[in-house]
């Protein structure tokens, strides 16, 4: 996963602008890659192998006390 924070330091949360989840190929070339709307700050994900993609389980983080975790599912197409 990758999230763009908007923030003026690189060790202060900020508001989650952009996030995306993707793979990576055997040879280190991005595959496949989707962005996310709402734009979750993905933080945990477990990934299981189907035909054509892959089933996501993906844990967010609000960096707000107040604001619960969300445990999410998601398909990400590969083929």
């Amino acid at each position: 996963s990758a999230v763009a924070e908007s923030t003026f330091h690189s060790y202060e949360d900020g508001p989650c602008v952009a996030a995306a989840v993707g793979t990576v190929e055997s040879d280190g070339s991005l595959g496949a890659v989707q962005f996310l709307s709402p734009t979750w700050k993905i933080e945990g994900i477990e990934a299981q192998v189907v035909s054509g993609g892959l089933i996501l389980t993906l844990v967010t983080d609000a960096d707000d006390a107040d604001s619960p975790s969300q445990l999410l599912t998601a398909t990400l197409s590969t083929a």
